[in-house]
């Protein structure tokens, strides 16, 4: 079964709250989703203010690392979401 645009957002929703700051692939892996849909989905996201942007550079690193991590917006929208879910179990 297909999963609907707002179950992808969603499941890219849990994945940043359960694991923090986290970079594109492992959002990719975790949430089941292609690379373009994901970011397609981010930028969307972003624009909400749901989620953040933040880059790292590693010491060894040429260039800084994307990392994204909710916002306390996107925190209440994700746990909003959970609840939502539990009562219609």
């Amino acid at each position: 079964m297909r999963r609907s645009l707002l179950d992808l957002k969603l499941d890219v929703l849990e994945v940043l709250r359960n694991n923090g700051g986290t970079r594109i692939t492992h959002i990719v892996y975790k949430a089941n989703l292609l690379g373009v849909t994901c970011y397609r989905i981010l930028d969307e996201l972003l624009e909400k203010k749901l989620v953040i942007k933040m880059s790292k550079r590693a010491p060894s690193a040429k260039k800084p690392s994307i990392y994204y991590m909710l916002s306390n917006r996107g925190l209440d929208a994700a746990l909003c979401w959970m609840k939502a879910k539990e009562y219609l179990r």
